[in-house]
């Protein structure tokens, strides 16, 4: 089975995005099979290998809140980690329609598994996990603290262009790649972000991983340790309770 990452450019009517999205084929050892660019959909669905596969899209794929944000992304801010607040209304105003869902019911009426991460976050807890190897699990005080220090290699700019070549160095190697792998677009660390993070949920062998549904058989896979998890599970039960 392989594994891939889209890293996918939606049209940003505040600033000029990157023309071309960038998907990252990864085996079922990890080895980088490859990566490329596509400029649409039909771009992307041409360029992947034939099913079965996991597609893992840095993209909301599943939304189904019209304001405010998915409970995903709730449980995601009470354990420190902030990113876009999902909503139909946000993403329609912002991006101009939900190109992630669309795309993921494509792939799914393909054959393919379709799930979503976020890089950023892939990459923060590869960072911890080199940190903190061969350690006990922290308490929860001592784990919240540090975590909220910490930050993954700027691998890019928030408008997309390329970060410093020593934090692109590092991404790669925290990714587990070779380090001359894909160093000249973050669309391709990215993507290779989310292939890992597809990779990883069908491996335990290599890591934890945190699964949050975000409706129907869709959610969001996130590499993850055990504070990581034991912070998810209280909420998560908190939530099952109200």
């Amino acid at each position: 089975m392989q594994f891939i990452g889209i890293h996918l450019i939606q049209l940003v009517r505040e600033i000029a995005s990157p023309p071309h999205s960038t998907l990252a084929t990864l085996d079922g050892a990890g080895r980088v099979v490859d990566v490329r660019n596509a400029a649409d959909d039909e771009g992307i669905l041409g360029a992947l290998p034939p099913p079965p596969a996991l597609v893992v899209i840095d993209a909301p794929i599943f939304v189904p809140n019209t304001r405010g944000r998915r409970t995903a992304e709730d449980i995601l801010a009470w354990c420190d980690i902030n990113v876009f607040p999902a909503s139909r209304e946000r993403l329609s105003r912002v991006y101009g329609g939900l190109r992630g869902e669309r795309l993921a019911s494509r792939l799914d009426a393909a054959g393919y598994a379709v799930q979503e991460s976020y890089p950023e976050v892939v990459l923060r807890q590869l960072e911890w996990e080199s940190d903190h190897e061969g350690q006990p699990p922290l308490a929860l005080r001592d784990y919240r603290e540090a975590w909220i220090a910490l930050r993954g290699p700027k691998y890019a700019s928030r408008h997309g262009e390329l970060g410093a070549a020593g934090a692109r160095r590092r991404a790669v190697e925290l990714l587990g790649m070779e380090k001359g792998d894909s160093l000249d677009h973050p669309g391709a660390i990215a993507s290779l972000a989310c292939a890992y993070a597809g990779l990883r949920s069908a491996r335990p062998d290599l890591g934890g991983t945190l699964v949050l549904p975000v409706g129907g058989d869709r959610a969001i896979v996130l590499p993850a340790g055990p504070e990581l998890l034991s912070r998810a599970a209280i909420h998560l039960e908190r939530l099952s309770g109200e």
